[in-house]
């Protein structure tokens, strides 16, 4: 049985936090990724999305690390997409995409996965 251990990222949304979940299996490799967030009542998209998109950030973020290509793939597509229920706050996070996108940043470098 494979052993597996976590490390989760949160950033503040417009209305509430989204909390990006890092599964790594017992040799470090990232495995999966999960997505909450306390926005369900607060945020016309609720989080009816998190689930799919988890789902394909991980299948993308497992290939990205594989070849090399994060920075040029999947992370440039979270990217700087903008919310109009998004304040200005001082993380400069425009929508929930992008606040995932800065988690998965955050996450890369901590465990020095190259992006380039």
């Amino acid at each position: 049985m494979d052993d597996f251990h976590s490390t989760t990222y949160s950033k503040r949304i417009c209305k509430g936090h989204i909390y990006c979940t890092f599964v790594e299996g017992s040799q470090g490799e990232f495995n999966r990724l999960i997505l909450k967030g306390n926005m369900a009542k607060e945020t016309p998209c609720g989080e009816s999305w998190l689930e799919p998109l988890a789902r394909l950030i991980t299948f993308s973020l497992r290939r990205a690390i594989w070849e090399g290509t994060v920075d040029k793939g999947i992370l440039k597509h979270l990217a700087h997409h903008r919310c109009n229920n998004m304040p200005p706050n001082k993380d400069k996070v425009c929508s929930c995409t992008d606040a995932v996108e800065k988690c998965i940043r955050e996450y890369l470098k901590n465990h020095s996965v190259p992006t380039v």
